[in-house]
């Protein structure tokens, strides 16, 4: 008897005689088109796509198998796997839950038409003790009884592993950089989130370091790109070289690699640190262009201790290694809290979330300066004073946050805000003559030039 699968109808049985036409109600079989049915290799058809077709009484355990599935999956022969029991013998353990939560993992009600799965999971037809493995596609339909329990499932095995490599493949291109073949950046703070959780969790603190190639603009500058990337490389694979099983390595930015040292304290750190500074110093680099030595910089945390998110983590790792390179090159330097640098860090951040909320919330206000002429002792003109008014109705003046939030690259939205203010008050009073002060960052930025254009309908001008 054979079995044949289209779609996601279940298979029916044909007569080698007959042929397949699609009814209303489905596919049916025919005695009466012998001509197309003899020239129909449905064996053949399957073959040479590499699939072969099943049909499983879950009941009695028994497999009813296409006479090509022996050759397809690469077994001794189907008797080998005539039964459910002995079909997962032989599909890797790894995959063997997926498979049964798939089919008939839970009990439902099914209709007439089943219950459809789809998945891919690992073959091994020569037995789990073999190397041999294929990688399949499994897709078919399963049927409940009246109780919700399976009772019957119908479905395709394709054989995949061309596809599946190539999935792999564009998968590993998405994770991992393509230049050292590490963790990309995304991966990289990815895995960092997730090893700080479970240090929380575990209480077991670990490592992070940030290791810089040092002199790597002088190399690109002599010899070229090409050899700087040579030369990222080779450093990748020496530090990769010494991590422990389970630690992690990705690459940050251009010259920059993070380390992720699991349970790794502030001594072993330290060891580490060493042990990859002493393995880039003693190599020596074959490049495209010569023989090349490098050295590396490192700074490096413990947390949770020294960092409870990415964002600090990554911050103070950063900051140790810029302590490290302006102490020499080639050598470690862990971080150390310094209570004003943390200081600053908090009235930055307080004083960003300040100047968003009140730009957000219009709670920027003008001050008007008169700009008076000692001839007359009148007013020439006014001089626009930024004020941010906070939610208690307290007036802050420009001083206390301009210098941050330049710093913090804010101020062309301050520049906006105060421009859109003083045009609007022109408007209600057209003989006022202001003056707007701006940033240096605002007027180089044509973007606002055109704003001010467009805003004034010319009549603006700008001087230093």
């Amino acid at each position: 008897m054979l079995l044949v699968s289209f779609a996601d109808q279940p298979l029916v049985p044909v007569n080698p005689a007959g042929a397949i036409i699609a009814g209303a109600d489905g596919l049916v079989a025919t005695q009466d088109l012998p001509m197309i049915a003899e020239g129909l290799d449905l064996v053949g058809i399957l073959s040479a796509v590499q699939e072969t077709a099943y049909s499983w009484d879950l009941t009695s355990d028994r497999i009813e198998w296409e006479s090509n599935a022996a050759s397809v999956l690469g077994v001794a022969d189907t008797g080998s796997i005539a039964t459910g029991t002995a079909y997962q013998m032989l599909i890797a353990p790894q995959y063997l839950s997926q498979r049964n939560s798939s089919i008939a993992g839970a009990k439902v009600a099914g209709g007439a038409r089943g219950i459809g799965y789809r998945l891919q999971y690992q073959l091994q037809p020569m037995g789990r003790r073999s190397s041999v493995s294929v990688w399949v596609e499994d897709h078919g339909r399963w049927w409940p009884d009246a109780e919700g329990r399976a009772i019957q499932a119908r479905g395709v095995l394709r054989v995949i592993n061309d596809r599946y490599w190539e999935e792999q493949r564009l998968l590993h291109r998405s994770d991992h950089d393509e230049l050292t073949g590490q963790l990309n950046r995304i991966r990289l703070t990815e895995a960092l989130g997730t090893t700080i959780g479970r240090a929380e969790r575990t209480g077991k603190p670990f490592a992070f370091l940030m290791a810089s190639v040092n002199n790597l603009d002088v190399i690109n500058e002599s010899f070229g790109f090409e050899v700087g990337d040579d030369v990222i490389a080779a450093t990748a694979r020496l530090i990769k070289s010494k991590l422990r099983g389970g630690d992690t390595l990705g690459r940050y930015s251009s010259n920059k690699f993070g380390i992720i040292l699991n349970e790794c304290g502030p001594g072993a750190m330290r060891i580490a640190a060493d042990r990859f500074l002493k393995c880039v110093r003693d190599a020596t680099i074959q490049t495209s262009a010569c023989q090349l030595s490098a050295s590396i910089s490192m700074g490096g945390i413990v947390s949770p201790s020294q960092a409870m998110t990415v964002a600090d983590a990554l911050g103070n790792a950063l900051h140790a290694l810029d302590r490290a390179k302006m102490k020499r090159f080639d050598c470690f330097m862990a971080y150390e809290p310094m209570q004003s640098r943390e200081t600053l860090r908090r009235r930055s951040i307080a004083i960003a979330d300040d100047v968003m909320s009140a730009l957000d919330q219009e709670r920027m206000l003008l001050v008007l300066q008169p700009i008076v002429s000692a001839a007359t002792g009148k007013p020439e003109h006014y001089e626009c004073l930024l004020r941010m008014q906070k939610p208690d109705g307290a007036l802050v003046s420009a001083g206390e946050f301009m210098t941050i939030a330049e710093q913090l690259g804010l101020s062309r939205h301050i520049d906006r805000r105060t421009l859109e203010l003083s045009v609007a008050l022109l408007r209600k009073h057209p003989d006022l003559k202001l003056a707007v002060n701006v940033s240096g960052l605002t007027v180089a930025d044509h973007d606002w030039i055109i704003s001010l254009q467009k805003l004034t309908g010319g009549k603006a001008s700008i001087t230093n």
